[in-house]
């Protein structure tokens, strides 16, 4: 795969992740997860609709973080982090969230 395509696959999961954390557009965010999306963490709803759900239970001041982000062939490996505010939570909770995704952009 070419440099370029990798770049825009980056560029994609970056957009997708602040359309749905930061910008809070769910409309908007449904292009970028499929409605057959697999969520592996055992604490969040299955599926998009579980994801989704979770940004919509979560305080407001909610923000999410990039990190280090790398591409190669479709593949993206993405670090980033999401927290709150001390006033949301008492315990100062920081949330580190490592995801793997499989652009179909490319194609």
């Amino acid at each position: 795969m070419s440099n370029s395509n990798e770049k825009k696959n980056k560029a994609i999961v970056l957009k997708a992740f602040d359309t749905l954390f930061n910008k809070r557009d769910y409309t908007a965010a449904e292009r970028f997860w499929s409605p057959n999306y697999i969520q592996h963490s055992a604490h969040i709803e299955p599926g998009r609709d579980g994801l989704f759900n979770l940004i919509k239970a979560a305080p407001l001041s909610l923000r999410y973080e990039p990190g280090v982000i790398l591409a190669e062939d479709e593949g993206v490996l993405y670090h980033h982090i999401i927290f709150a505010s001390a006033e949301q939570h008492a315990d100062g909770r920081l949330l580190v969230g490592l995801r793997t995704s499989r652009s179909r952009a490319s194609r």
